[in-house]
């Protein structure tokens, strides 16, 4: 398979996965379409992507049995070329839906693998995104405690990359668990904090 092919291949991925939000049938098509030719062309990476695609577009379907199987697959593969990152975020997506179905034990198991990939993978914005959605977790199971630890990580991370739209979303997530907590001074100062970084952030159009 030559570069021409590689980069079809990579756009009707991208497109599959863009359906997912207007036309997750349509979707469905055009991934299935893509994994069929990276089987037939031998290109395990645009297989793998046709399964992530494919995953999204059934979580939007509300299928999530076939969801999680497409994630599972994406992950064997994905695991075959040794990418971590897509490794992470087959297991990030499973661990979701089993939040929807508020099986948040369930699904934390899942999310706590995909933090070990993305840290041994070393990419902060995934590993922040990560901590926020432990977070969350922990949240669901009363577990303020792991929460705030989780939602401390995340904030270390988003002050050193300097991402305020990250910093903004976790103060307001810690002030929710200090609510929580009925602890309502810090979760007043921690809503404020939110607040004025996302005023930040639109004064500079963000």
């Amino acid at each position: 398979p030559g570069n021409a092919d590689t980069f079809r291949l990579k756009t009707l991925g991208s497109i599959a996965h863009q359906y997912a939000f207007i036309n997750p049938d349509s979707g469905r098509i055009l991934a299935i379409s893509l994994i069929a030719e990276g089987k037939n062309k031998k290109m395990v990476k645009a297989e793998a992507m046709g399964y992530n695609s494919l995953g999204v577009n059934y979580m939007n379907m509300d299928s999530n049995d076939q969801a999680i199987a497409s994630f599972n697959k994406c992950y064997e593969l994905s695991e075959k070329l040794g990418d971590k990152s897509k490794m992470a975020a087959a297991l990030m997506n499973i661990g979701l839906i089993y939040d929807h179905f508020s099986e948040h034990a369930r699904g934390l198991e899942y999310k706590l693998k995909s933090l070990k990939l993305r840290e041994e993978a070393g990419d902060k914005k995934a590993m922040g995104n990560t901590y926020t959605n432990l977070g969350i977790s922990y949240a669901h199971l009363l577990d303020y405690a792991k929460a705030l630890e989780y939602y401390l990580k995340c904030q270390k991370v988003a002050e050193e990359m300097n991402d305020k739209n990250l910093l903004a979303n976790n103060m307001n997530n810690t002030g929710v668990i200090y609510k929580a907590m009925n602890d309502l001074p810090r979760a007043l100062d921690h809503f404020m904090k939110s607040v004025k970084l996302k005023e930040e952030i639109g004064n500079k159009g963000e």
